[in-house]
């Protein structure tokens, strides 16, 4: 199914439906475009320089998180709990006119999705609620075809990514007795172990080049624990350290142009979405809420039309330009 006819499978469904407008792996290479994060239980969107802040989703005591922008920048897929005491599952929303679907159905937790290149498919992870391990899946944008990748007996797997070329995965385990960043091929084989600390190395995401991969590294899986954000290329090789705050730096995400990562700190003593060039320079915060913000990730900025487009044309010749005027150090 092409990503057009999977996306007006969703919309249609949604229509047809009933569902009132409840406003909600792979970075794709493009314009970058607004940040989405977790807040209050709902999803928000804000410009990288922190302005324009808007609601994605706003569903009242439903915890929504672990936003997921899909390669044309017009979705978002998340991890949602439909009731109290129910598992998690995954649902789409379609941001602009605020339609949504749940798109998993299962009695297992299903989180942490992720988009093909694409668009056709979403990975997630999927668990046993109240069990210490979990696999990698796989589904169609709607919702069928659902199976599994990555499946170790009693091991973890968690935070899963297609590379930006559709032919490897990238994901977390602790199938080695401590979790470590793996690159398999797409179908979940030929698994290469990335990492080897003593700790806790999880949530990858690959630059738009495919050639880098961003990480989190704590001594302990310990959400409170300190954790800092990392980068080596995709090899595994040239392992280098990006934040060295006290605190808990994690969730990286890459910015579609492949200069920034937007991540969530919470060295000012509160979580928030955080911002920095991708050689670990830069260090700013997003935005400044009185809640906790986490998980952000980085949008594809949609392809517009009329001025918009001839935006999307002109900004790539200028920032060439800049480039080339910009001071040699």
């Amino acid at each position: 199914m092409s990503v057009r006819a999977s996306l007006l499978v969703l919309v249609g469904s949604v229509a047809v439906a009933g569902v009132l407008p409840a406003t909600a792996g792979a970075t794709t290479p493009g314009l970058d475009g607004r940040i989405a994060f977790s807040s209050q239980d709902d999803l928000w969107s804000v410009q990288p320089d922190g302005s324009g802040l808007l609601r994605i989703t706003s569903t009242p005591d439903v915890e929504e998180a672990q936003a997921s922008w899909s390669p044309d920048g017009r979705y978002v897929a998340y991890r949602r709990r439909p009731a109290a005491g129910a598992p998690f599952q995954v649902y789409v929303t379609d941001v602009a006119s605020g339609a949504s679907r749940r798109v998993s159905s299962s009695t297992e937790n299903e989180s942490q999705p992720g988009w093909s290149p694409d668009g056709t498919r979403i990975v997630f992870r999927r668990g046993e609620r109240g069990a210490a391990r979990s696999d990698v899946w796989v589904m169609d944008a709607d919702g069928t075809d659902a199976h599994a990748l990555v499946t170790t007996p009693d091991a973890d797997e968690r935070y899963p990514g297609f590379s930006p070329d559709g032919r490897r995965l990238a994901f977390s385990s602790d199938r080695d007795g401590q979790y470590e960043v793996y690159v398999s091929r797409a179908d979940g084989g030929s698994p290469a172990r990335l990492t080897h600390d003593p700790g806790y190395d999880s949530a990858p995401s690959w630059s738009p080049d495919g050639r880098r991969i961003a990480f989190e590294r704590g001594s302990v899986l310990d959400a409170d624990a300190t954790k800092d954000v990392w980068i080596m290329r995709a090899t595994g090789a040239g392992q280098r350290r990006l934040t060295t705050t006290a605190g808990v730096d994690e969730g990286p995400s890459f910015s579609p142009d492949g200069r920034s990562i937007a991540f969530t700190s919470g060295r000012d003593g509160n979580y928030e979405a955080y911002r920095m060039r991708a050689d670990g320079t830069g260090q700013t915060r997003v935005i400044a809420l009185p809640t906790m913000e986490e998980s952000p990730d980085w949008q594809v900025r949609p392809k517009g039309s009329g001025l918009g487009a001839l935006r999307d044309l002109l900004d790539p010749l200028f920032s060439g330009i800049q480039g080339l005027l910009a001071p040699r150090g």
